[in-house]
């Protein structure tokens, strides 16, 4: 029987006992100890926080050091200069010229003869002074319920989010919402209606498209709860007429997967006797309700499409 959730290293199913990721990009799950680079304590850290974006092993880019090409054989007249530079004297018909000499003999030898110089073209540019542009200011969005868990996301226009770290009185922190293993310690502060950059410089690259992403997952999300017995797609087609065009999404079939998992739990349970109760929360209100007693026993509810 293949496993309902298997690990997209092993192949092994990825159960509830276990330590497991969830793909943003392809919604697979994937062990802790598969090939994470996590240890255990950064994992139990990473529980505690409201998101932590994470792409399992299938989906990570694939980047290696690039290597220089390896350099090629010294040229001729490099071995040339290595043999005579061994050997402090040469011959040169019945006089013997010592190295000194002939240097020397170089260096007194220095010609210097007018020329004429075409002329250049020398773009108009050059002649004026680099224009270098000020900084651009960076604006902050808050999202509700846009992380995984349904919690606050702060996106910013530089392609970095963050999620709450702490709240008080007179300030918000928040911290960078990428936790990987090398970790991120840049951190937003907001005091007095003003966001203000804290800590160090982010340790990874922006992500342009990822607060869509989250809008779309926030919208599918809460459209799968309000109606439970809805069929995914229209859902999913709905929700993708709220994002701009050319940013990169998940397929169709993930975000399919995304609106059963959203309501999983909600729908009710599906009879297993006669005797059971109904609920009449999840009867539409367009049938009709009508009851009929059978016995003193037992009575029977009966929906009829109008």
């Amino acid at each position: 029987m293949p496993a309902k959730y298997p690990c997209t290293v092993c192949k092994k199913s990825c159960k509830d006992s276990q330590q497991c990721l969830q793909c943003d990009n392809c919604n697979r799950w994937q062990h802790r100890t598969c090939n994470t680079g996590i240890s255990e304590d950064y994992y139990h850290q990473l529980s505690q926080m409201d998101d932590f974006p994470w792409n399992c092993s299938n989906c990570s880019p694939n980047t290696s050091d690039s290597t220089l090409p390896s350099q090629g054989p010294d040229a001729e007249s490099t071995r040339l200069q290595a043999s005579t530079a061994a050997n402090s004297n040469y011959n040169v018909g019945n006089t013997d010229i010592s190295m000194d000499e002939v240097q020397s003999q170089q260096d007194d030898f220095n010609i210097s003869l007018p020329f004429a110089v075409a002329d250049q073209p020398v773009e108009e540019s050059i002649n004026h002074p680099l224009e270098i542009p000020e900084d651009e200011e960076v604006c902050y969005e808050v999202l509700p319920g846009a992380s995984r868990r349904g919690g606050e996301l702060l996106a910013d226009t530089l392609g970095y989010t963050y999620v709450i770290r702490t709240t008080g009185k007179h300030k918000t922190t928040y911290i960078c919402s990428q936790r990987n293993s090398k970790g991120c310690s840049a951190k937003v502060g907001f005091r007095d209606t003003v966001y203000i950059r804290e800590g160090s410089d982010h340790t990874h690259a922006p992500d342009m498209a990822f607060a869509a992403r989250a809008k779309l997952g926030r919208i599918i999300r809460k459209a799968a709860r309000k109606d439970i017995f809805r069929h995914a797609g229209p859902i999913v087609d709905e929700a993708l007429n709220h994002v701009p065009p050319g940013v990169q999404l998940p397929s169709v079939d993930n975000l399919k997967r995304a609106v059963h998992r959203a309501r999983a739990g909600l729908r009710p349970s599906h009879p297993t006797a006669k005797d059971f109760e109904l609920d009449m929360r999840h009867i539409p209100v367009d049938f009709l309700h009508l009851s009929v007693a059978r016995s003193h026993s037992s009575n029977y509810t009966l929906s009829i499409v109008l």
